[in-house]
């Protein structure tokens, strides 16, 4: 069973976008796996509750294949992952939320025939060693090219406020253009927060400059349904989704890491019938 069967089941549509951002085993050791963080997802438990409960099981001798993996999130920060087998997948699942069996069942039957992520025999030192430099490496890159962006944005930033400056400067002729220039800069302020809400490295939905291309863009409920895809896939990936002051809204609005957009981006363009009803 693929991704596309499974989606057409008789499930709510939040539990058609959980299953589908799980649809992915690893094999540790030539055995599938899945992880505390795709079972956290699965029975909508805190991920701290999840490993408690693993933890637990373990010590009574209910999950032998429980496994600890240090990995690198997207912060580059070295965590703790949680890898159990099928089989202990579903003990664990029983004893946090056994309502949640049937999707467990699916999971499992979707990744019968697909490719799954290889790691590396942990037991062999050569390999876990190649296995963590060649992760460091892809971690350093990617923050090397976050910092560079980020640098880009203040220096935007900086070019930004000059102009503010001048604009300011040169309204001071008369007191109907000061008043006039000063309704221009909150407009150009408020806008600038959108494209560049935390130098560059986050953006609000609005600020997203290919929406227009995949979105009619007409309506608050379509800005409302990319909102709320947004905020799923963030959560999904523990990303944070800082406010970003908006003078139409008292709360201000959330801003999106650039990976999380990518994401997205990536899932329009493969998916077709991705958010299909708000589509051109």
């Amino acid at each position: 069973m693929n991704e596309m069967k499974l989606m057409n089941m008789d499930y709510s549509a939040a539990e058609q976008r959980v299953m589908a951002h799980m649809m992915s085993t690893k094999v540790i050791n030539g055995v599938p796996m899945m992880s505390h963080l795709q079972i956290t997802e699965l029975t909508d438990k805190r991920q701290d509750w999840v490993k408690s409960v693993m933890d637990e099981l373990r010590k009574e001798g209910l999950i032998p294949t429980l496994t600890e993996i240090l990995e690198v999130n997207h912060k580059n920060q070295r965590v703790k992952v949680y890898y159990v087998n099928e089989r202990d997948s579903h003990v664990v699942v029983a004893r946090l939320s056994p309502e949640y069996m049937a999707f467990l069942v699916d999971f499992w039957m979707a990744n019968r025939d697909k490719p799954m992520a290889q790691l590396p025999d942990f037991s062999d030192r050569v390999a876990a060693a190649r296995a963590w430099a060649d992760a460091m490496e892809k971690a350093d890159a990617e923050k090397l090219r976050a910092d560079s962006e980020q640098l880009r944005a203040d220096k935007a930033v900086k070019e930004k406020a000059w102009i503010e400056d001048k604009a300011r400067a040169s309204a001071m002729g008369t007191a109907s253009a000061a008043k006039k220039e000063t309704k221009k800069v909150v407009k150009e302020n408020e806008k600038l927060k959108e494209q560049l809400a935390i130098n560059g490295t986050y953006l609000t939905a609005r600020a997203i400059p290919w929406l227009k291309d995949f979105f009619r863009l007409r309506t608050n409920s379509e800005w409302a349904a990319i909102g709320k895809e947004l905020r799923f896939i963030s959560q999904y990936r523990n990303y944070d989704m800082p406010k970003v002051a908006d003078s139409r809204w008292r709360n201000g609005v959330n801003s999106y890491h650039k990976d999380i957009i990518g994401i997205f981006h990536r899932s329009l363009i493969n998916d077709g019938r991705y958010m299909e009803k708000f589509r051109k």
